[in-house]
C-alpha cells in the first residue's frame, strides 16, 4: 500500500471533437462514455456448466454538458446540420485524462440527436450526444 497522494484536476481533462479541443464543459458529470453491450454474454447450463460468448458489439455513446453560454455550441450545432444536410458530420472524439492514462476514443462518431432546450434563471447546459461505430476505451488510474 502506497502512502502517495494522487490528484485528479478537471482542467487536465481533455475533449477533442472533429480536431477541435471541447472547452465551455459544465459542472457536475461533463463528460460520459459507455459501450452498447456487454463484453461477453454467459448461460448457464441445467447442470450448472456456464459457456459464455464474445460479444463484438463496441457501439457506443458519448455524453458531454457544454454551458450554454459556450460558442463551442455553434461549432457542434453546424456539424450536426452538415450532417443532417449532407450525410458528412461523421468525425473522430478523444477524450482524455492529462493527469492520468484514462483514454476514449472513437473514429467515427456522430451527433445523435439535438439536446433538449431548456432555460431557467441561471446558466444551463446542452447534453450533447454522440454515438460512435467503435468505442475504444481503456480506464487507467492517477499519475500526478
Amino acid at each position: 500500500m502506497s502512502d502517495e497522494v494522487k490528484t485528479y484536476d478537471p482542467k487536465l481533462f481533455s475533449l477533442i471533437l472533429a480536431g477541435i479541443p471541447i472547452s465551455g464543459l459544465a459542472e457536475g458529470t461533463f463528460m460520459k462514455a459507455e459501450r452498447e453491450s456487454d463484453n461477453f454474454t454467459d448461460v448457464a447450463g441445467t447442470m450448472g456448466e456456464v459457456a459464455r460468448a464474445h460479444q463484438h458489439d463496441r457501439r457506443g455513446t458519448f455524453t458531454f454538458s457544454i454551458l450554454h453560454t459556450s460558442p463551442m455550441n455553434d461549432i457542434i450545432s453546424a456539424i450536426a446540420k452538415r450532417d443532417e444536410e449532407f450525410n458528412s458530420g461523421v468525425s473522430a472524439v478523444l477524450v482524455k485524462d492529462h493527469a492520468g492514462t484514462t483514454v476514449c476514443s472513437a473514429s467515427q462518431a456522430w451527433v445523435k440527436k439535438w439536446p433538449d432546450e431548456e432555460r431557467a434563471k441561471d446558466v444551463g447546459k446542452y447534453e450533447w450526444v454522440l454515438r460512435c461505430a467503435n468505442l475504444e476505451t481503456f480506464k487507467g488510474g492517477s499519475i500526478i
